[in-house]
């Protein structure tokens, strides 16, 4: 039961954070086509590691488009902020659908760079939220510590720089 429990928690965290999901079409490094859409399904075949939107072809949606959500964040100050926070990208499309690979998918790989530092890296899903993400190809000089922002680099990426992807939990290096 209690692992059900956490089964469906997961669910509504994923209905919630995709439900005002967006996505990005870069066309340049500072202008975005934005379109809003749902999730309507979940892949049950890979343990809801595909999610499935009511935007497809005819709404301009292509494979390899970023998506992103809006995310309620706590400050410091007490005061609730909104966040773009990256959710994956669009592996495939119908005239009227798409296919989401999450971020934790192993064939999901972000460009990102640490926010107070230049050092830059790839980023790859691991399969499930338990075993996160892991960061590869950062510089041995980088000085990593827990809790430091990882954002998405920008540059030739499909997402646009300084998107929020998480914090560091711990370095295996």
């Amino acid at each position: 039961l209690v692992d059900r429990i956490k089964d469906l928690e997961m669910q509504l965290a994923y209905v919630e954070l995709n439900k005002a999901g967006l996505l990005f079409d870069k066309e340049n490094d500072q202008s975005f086509d934005i379109e809003t859409a749902d999730v309507i399904m979940k892949d049950p075949q890979t343990y809801y590691n595909t999610l499935v939107i009511n935007k497809g072809s005819y709404r301009g949606i292509k494979a390899n488009m970023p998506v992103m959500a809006i995310q309620k964040v706590k400050k410091n100050n007490g005061k609730f902020e909104r966040e773009r926070i990256v959710v994956g990208k669009i592996s495939q499309t119908t005239w009227m659908h798409a296919k989401i690979i999450p971020i934790i998918d192993p064939e999901c790989t972000i460009h990102v760079k640490l926010n107070d530092e230049e050092f830059t890296g790839l980023l790859k899903g691991r399969g499930t939220h338990q075993k996160g993400l892991l960061m590869t190809h950062i510089s041995k000089w980088a000085k990593l510590y827990q809790k430091q922002e990882v954002i998405t680099s920008g540059g030739k990426s499909i997402f646009p720089k300084g998107i929020k992807i998480g914090y560091i939990s711990k370095n295996i290096s």
